[in-house]
């Protein structure tokens, strides 16, 4: 009788309950179509075909089989062949951790007597330095072009101080921030001087010539002005003429000679105003051609300060980029430095009763499900220490089984 106890208290530790997020798999023998994979839902419930809803949440499998058989047997006239079968669940896969200088940390499937060597292999590794250490030419190589990339900076940074200069219409440069001198905020100041002066040089040149089309304006107008006076007398010189001839005072041919001289005179003041017109319509053109050249000027700086900003801004992401690889060379040639020089030492957080601890571990200790492997480099003076006893190892939680599997401690460590 006591055997008996015993065995079926065994069988009812071993029996597994359904819980939510189990998948399953039913076959009815007497109907295709109620052959599916069900999955327990976050209430426990489940539903099937003709049974509808009931509870799967705390079941075994043959009693939930027994429950749906019940719920079947209405629709057929024989019993029920049923059969459920629990699906693969990854939720409930049996899982460790690895924390500290590895390649890969992270969470890793358990398997039957693994070691902390195992564990440390399926997480890619102790932690290597990528690059070599001794890789000095390539820190150089990056050092090199962070310096030339600050001294673009500096020179587009100079740049775009004098275009904003330029734009404003200011005479010089603002080295207010600069608390001094800045041999390349001279070397702008020095160009900026000579664009204005190429500007003013321009900007003189068309005044002078604004200057010469007025004068040549004026000598035309009052070319014009004689010439209409001419008109006007000759005008009144036909007029007599006419009157004599009227008389018998005169020949007509001297009338023929008083009309030609009024159009040829005509023909003079046509002239002159066509070239009075010319020379006006030279000083609007070239007021117009100085003002079109003073607008593209101001936007070839506009242009060419979006141009240094936009160069300014990718050569700080140049440095920015530069540094950061040259602190992955740092690490790793310290990391690479550090594993040669230090060794490895290895705990296991494991919780039991309710507590967590650590303990002190070697390469061929087992690991449980849910245990989390440390690995971290200890200097030499540590391993000094731990071999002489110096400093002791970290215990188990009084009350925890270091043989006990624990599929379901998931603790919350720190790690180094």
């Amino acid at each position: 009788m006591l055997l008996c106890l015993m065995v079926g208290s065994a069988s009812g530790q071993s029996t597994y309950r359904l819980q939510p997020g189990d998948s399953i798999a039913i076959w009815v023998s007497e109907q295709e179509g109620l052959r599916r994979q069900v999955t327990i839902g976050p209430d426990g419930w489940l539903s099937f075909p003709l049974a509808g809803h009931l509870k799967g949440e705390g079941l075994s499998l043959e009693e939930l089989e027994a429950a749906l058989s019940e719920r079947l047997r209405v629709y057929f006239k024989n019993s029920v062949n049923l059969t459920i079968m629990l699906q693969p669940n990854p939720m409930h896969l049996q899982t460790i951790y690895v924390a500290g200088d590895v390649m890969t940390p992270g969470a890793f499937p358990y398997r039957a007597g693994m070691t902390v060597l195992h564990a440390i292999s399926v997480a890619g590794g102790r932690y290597r330095a990528v690059v070599s250490a001794t890789d000095q030419d390539r820190v150089v190589t990056v050092w090199r072009a962070i310096e030339v990339a600050q001294e673009r900076e500096r020179m587009t940074a100079a740049r775009i101080k004098r275009l904003e200069a330029e734009i404003k219409g200011a005479t010089f440069i603002d080295t207010t921030q600069e608390g001094g001198s800045d041999p390349l905020l001279a070397q702008e100041q020095v160009l900026m001087d000579a664009r204005r002066q190429a500007l003013a040089t321009q900007e003189d040149a068309r005044r002078q010539a604004g200057q010469l089309y007025g004068q040549g304006s004026a000598a035309l107008r009052e070319q014009v002005q004689a010439v209409e006076r001419q008109i006007g007398l000759a005008r009144q010189r036909y007029d007599t003429t006419a009157r004599l001839i009227a008389k018998g005072g005169a020949e007509a041919s001297r009338l023929i000679e008083r009309e030609s001289e009024i159009a040829e005179l005509e023909g003079r003041l046509s002239q002159l105003k066509t070239e009075m017109a010319a020379s006006d319509r030279a000083v609007v053109a070239e007021e117009a051609r100085f003002k079109t050249l003073m607008e593209e000027r101001k936007t070839q700086l506009l242009v060419e300060l979006q141009e240094a900003r936009r160069l300014q801004e990718e050569t700080r992401a140049g440095i920015a980029n530069s540094e950061g690889i040259l602190a992955i060379y740092g690490q790793n040639a310290n990391a690479g430095s550090r594993g040669q020089t230090q060794e490895l030492a290895y705990s296991i957080i494991r919780s039991a009763g309710g507590t967590t601890g650590e303990i002190e571990a070697t390469e061929t200790s087992l690991v449980q499900p849910g245990d989390l492997v440390r690995v971290h480099y200890m200097s030499v003076g540590e391993a000094v220490a731990r071999q002489t006893g110096a400093i002791p190892g970290p215990e188990l939680p009084e009350g925890a089984d270091a043989g006990a599997a624990r599929p379901e401690a998931t603790a919350t460590v720190e790690v180094q």
